[in-house]
């Protein structure tokens, strides 16, 4: 019996034997599927997304197109193939797999910093453990007894001498564990940090696309997908030129990716579209006014349920202002819906979300400057520039302002707003000045049995300008507006003010006027108001 069952067992192995070696065979003369070497061509960024265009060589007569190592953060759904001439492409399929478990993907750069930062702390570590060592040696050696246990007497100049050996010894020792230790802790906040990113940013798992192709001849496919992470954010710069009277406005803009793939050798385009924001616009429901039945006992309290929530809007931008320069000229197409720039060459950047900014066009403004003052809440006057609204899209975002080749601040800038003229601001005017006399105030009772009060107010204001040449002036003031009918105001100007709704903002009006060099104006506001002697009035001064 035992004879038997070890003749069986040998045949068993014998059988596995050749099954090996018949598929070693098998696969010498059908090799295992490689992966299709793919290069990403150009990105389109947006604004909160980016399309991305990568671009494969199919074999003549290949039946299949395996493209491998792609991140993990783009969306399936955009998912779009677009074979060459002479090339039919079947089925795709989308294969999600762990980083580790992924053969023959080359590090990014972020993994690069990883582990270039993971190497210098295990050499320090290497050095703390060494330094740590000689501290051991070092205090063995102050604290060594003698044979019999007692402290060995010594020469005092010999011990004078041991012991200052010992000393500068043990403070290069310490001094150096110290460095070392504070290096270590740098260089753990750096890699806690790039970690952290990787984390955020799903490095941890691959894609792997399975692309089934019909390709007698060969040729390139064309895969494009869309992520959410990376996008641009628009910048702008705004020099005021008064010689000219123009403002130059520099577009930039600020570009980061996360995607977990170098961008390097791309073609780059910016566009201001919105592709992942939505497609239709709200629709409006009946209005049903009913009259509201009573509520049995117990159940007064209960309320209709609350409408569903509008959907959550796009998501902000998280990249910030940053410093960078082009030296090329930047492309700029005008479509009816968006504008796009097309930057020259080709771009390298690197999955870190470092921000990178780059110079798209400048455009020069004709501008009509004033000086703009509110002297009841600042009597300061700040210089205006007057500009007609560019042509085109250009999206909010932050505006630094120069005057004089100097910065005067930032602020943000929204042109799709508003109305056909845009007011840039650029800082103080320091050679128009304002004064506004105490303003006069009083109450007294009227009416034949005293049963109104009246409030009178009274301001004035004195503009002086000494620029070298004329410059138009714009006083605002902000005239009390009654939102009740027992309460009359009576308003008289000097002059008469250019505007009474400035901006379309309600009782607030606008006096301007154009002042030589040297000359002053003067402005006046009085200000009646009559209400029910009883009554609470609100917004009395």
């Amino acid at each position: 019996m035992k004879q038997e069952d070890l003749s069986v067992r040998h045949q068993r192995l014998w059988g596995q034997a050749r099954i090996a070696v018949i598929g070693i065979a098998w696969s010498s003369v059908f090799p295992a599927l490689a992966a299709t070497p793919s290069r990403i061509a150009d990105v389109t960024l947006y604004p909160d997304s980016a399309t991305v265009v990568r671009v494969a060589t199919v074999a003549p007569g290949a039946r299949t197109v395996e493209l491998s190592c792609l991140p993990a953060t783009f969306d399936p759904q955009s998912l779009r193939v677009e074979p060459g001439s002479g090339i039919r492409v079947g089925d795709v399929r989308t294969e999600t797999i762990s980083r580790e478990g992924a053969i023959g993907c080359a590090m990014n750069s972020l993994d690069t910093q990883i582990r270039a930062l993971e190497d210098q702390r295990l050499t320090l570590d290497t050095q703390i453990r060494a330094n740590e060592l000689s501290v051991s040696y070092l205090k063995a050696v102050s604290e060594r007894p003698g044979a019999d246990g007692r402290t060995v007497a010594v020469d005092s100049t010999a011990l004078a001498k041991s012991v200052d050996a010992l000393t500068r010894t043990a403070q290069d020792i310490f001094s150096r564990q110290e460095q070392l230790k504070r290096r270590d802790a740098e260089l753990k906040s750096r890699l806690d940090a790039l970690q952290t990113n990787r984390n955020k940013a799903q490095f941890d798992t691959v894609r792997t696309l399975h692309i089934a192709v019909a390709a007698p001849q060969g040729g390139d496919i064309r895969v494009s997908y869309q992520t959410s992470a990376a996008g641009w954010r628009p910048v702008y710069q705004a020099n005021l030129d008064p010689a000219r009277s123009n403002v130059v406005i520099e577009r930039q803009a600020t570009v980061a990716q996360a995607t977990g793939e170098d961008w390097r050798g791309v073609r780059l385009r910016l566009s201001t579209g919105q592709p992942r924001s939505g497609v239709r616009g709200p629709e409006p429901h009946t209005w049903h006014v009913n009259v509201v039945p009573l509520q049995p006992a117990g159940r007064a309290h209960e309320m209709a349920p609350a409408p569903a929530p509008a959907p959550a809007a796009a998501a902000a931008g998280r990249y910030g202002l940053s410093s960078g320069s082009n030296l090329f000229e930047v492309a700029t197409v005008q479509t009816d819906f968006a504008t796009e720039f097309e930057l020259p060459g080709t771009v390298e950047l690197p999955t870190d979300a470092q921000k990178v900014t780059f110079s798209l066009a400048t455009q020069a403004l004709p501008a009509t400057l004033l000086a703009r003052s509110t002297p009841r809440l600042d009597r300061s006057a700040y210089l205006i520039a007057m500009v007609d609204r560019p042509e085109g899209v250009w999206p909010a975002g932050n505006m630094q302002l120069r005057r004089d080749g100097a910065t005067v601040g930032t602020s943000s800038w929204n042109p799709a707003s508003g109305d056909q003229r845009i007011a840039l601001s650029f800082g103080k005017d320091d050679l128009v000045s304002v004064s506004a006399e105490s303003p006069r105030t009083f109450q007294r009772s009227v009416g034949l049995l005293d049963n109104r009060s009246e409030r009178q107010y009274g301001s004035t204001y004195t503009v002086r300008s000494r620029h070298r040449n004329p410059i138009d002036i714009e006083i605002l003031e902000a005239m009390p507006v009654s939102q009740a009918e027992d309460i009359k105001v009576t308003a008289r100007f000097s002059p008469e003010p250019a505007s009474r709704d400035w901006e379309h903002r309600e009782g607030v009006i606008a006096w301007q006027q154009t002042l030589k060099p040297g000359e002053s104006a003067r402005f006046s506001a009085d200000y009646l108001i009559t209400f029910p002697k009883d009554a609470r009035v609100s917004g009395l001064r």
